[in-house]
């Protein structure tokens, strides 16, 4: 009897330590090539004190091109456009810095909802998940500088869930 509550025991707990990958990201074959979509990913927070919750990405990838969309949003205090986005590495150095393009700006009671997008190479961004510890993010608005930071913890997560969403999409590569 003690052998089948542990047998049904490790049957329970399997499924719980691996990570489903298919929950967290989806494709769409395409004519030229796959369209990959990762779902929103949380964690980066900022110390500015106009800014409210943190910031939430997610991923977009057609493999036809040689560069990847980084949709963002972010929730402030004060209604402040991104005109530039910055990665930085931990110790501050700029990984990339691009131009931000505005999706929408949108009030929410006493704060502004802002939603923008940029392009980084491919090859470039998947390097971001190779480091050991997490990039960093700096928008650059009109008014002023916002940083966002992540937990190493939540970098570990993240790192193991994208890393293994971008083995996929080069395993699946023609």
């Amino acid at each position: 009897m003690k052998y089948i509550i542990f047998i049904i025991g490790l049957l329970f707990a399997i499924p719980i330590s691996a990570q489903k990958l298919n929950k967290d990201y989806s494709f769409l074959p395409q004519e030229n090539g796959i369209l990959y979509f990762i779902f929103p990913q949380k964690g980066f927070s900022s110390t500015d004190n106009t800014a409210k919750k943190g910031l939430e990405y997610d991923l977009t990838y057609f493999t036809a091109n040689d560069s990847i969309l980084f949709s963002y949003t972010y929730i402030n205090k004060e209604l402040c456009k991104t005109e530039t986005i910055s990665f930085l590495s931990a110790d501050g150095q700029t990984l990339y810095k691009g131009k931000a393009e505005m999706l929408f700006v949108q009030p929410k009671k006493a704060t502004w909802i802002h939603r923008a997008t940029v392009k980084i190479p491919y090859s470039l961004f998947v390097s971001f998940y190779a480091m050991q510890q997490p990039y960093n993010i700096c928008l650059h608005t009109s008014r002023k500088e916002i940083p966002y930071t992540l937990k190493d913890r939540k970098w570990k997560k993240q790192t193991y869930l994208v890393s293994r969403i971008f083995d996929t999409i080069k395993y699946n590569q023609k």
